[in-house]
């Protein structure tokens, strides 16, 4: 789970805390994870065996590597052997931060081991990061994005099936930031696994509770509404608008 408030300080800034444990990675994952990279500093990391299988550990780290752009960072996830750290999958990917909208730091990584059952021999996983930001005055923003992966990797590579969706969304309703007042819609989503099925896993429901939040000195909150939307699996991974499906119609 994640609590989030809103900063007074900054208005569009918020804090992200995880509830539960925390998910250290032993040295290691951590050097698993920096293999056959020049890694000039790590910038966030975290670990967890897997529910279903003690044998194998989830693995993701956020590295500035040497010769990468200044706004550029390398982000990994693996499956190792939880006992040697021995790699058994992997994915690659890169962060950019050349733009308002997106950050790194060190509390970013959040590993989702949630039953996510998309099929009776398939548990996917998610790896969620908590990389979004804008700029003070922007008037909508979204953060913690969600990828999907198949439990079931290919030729040694983690499959995504969902393509950072953002688990958090929120839009301006009104604001006055010079009498340090604003109301917003905020939205938290979920997944769910629904029975019925598309090219042979279930198809998902994204669930997005909202609520009208309000600061004049302080925050209040009120429940509002909740949108849905259901993705389906077309072959390779479930598909979404990331402006028109999300957080629904009507957002």
């Amino acid at each position: 789970f994640y609590h989030l408030r809103w900063c007074p300080e900054s208005l569009n800034h918020y804090i992200v805390s995880h509830a539960g444990e925390e998910q250290p990675c032993p040295p290691g994952a951590l050097d698993s994870l920096k293999t056959a990279i020049n890694v000039e500093y790590l910038v966030a990391s975290a670990c967890k065996v897997l529910p279903d299988d003690q044998d194998t550990l989830l693995a993701s780290a956020v590295i500035k590597a040497d010769g990468d752009y200044e706004d550029s960072y390398q982000w990994r996830v693996m499956l190792l052997e939880a006992h040697n750290y021995e790699i058994k999958a992997r994915f690659e990917s890169r962060i950019d931060t050349g733009d308002a909208t997106t950050r790194v730091d060190s509390g970013m990584i959040w590993l989702d081991t949630a039953r996510y059952h998309v099929a009776d021999d398939n548990r996917a996983f998610g790896v969620r990061l908590a990389s979004g930001d804008w700029p003070r005055y922007a008037q909508g923003g979204r953060d913690l994005f969600l990828t999907l992966f198949s439990g079931k990797p290919q030729h040694g590579q983690l499959v995504p099936l969902v393509d950072q969706l953002p688990l958090y969304v929120w839009q301006e309703i009104s604001a006055d930031y010079q009498a340090n007042h604003f109301t917003r819609e905020v939205a938290k989503g979920y997944i769910n696994v629904l029975p019925t099925s598309s090219h042979g896993l279930h198809d998902l429901q994204l669930v997005y509770p909202t609520v009208i939040e309000s600061y004049d000195g302080e925050t209040t909150t009120r429940p509002n509404r909740r949108l849905t939307v259901t993705l389906k699996f077309n072959g390779s991974e479930y598909p979404f608008d990331d402006w028109k499906d999300v957080p629904g119609e009507g957002w």
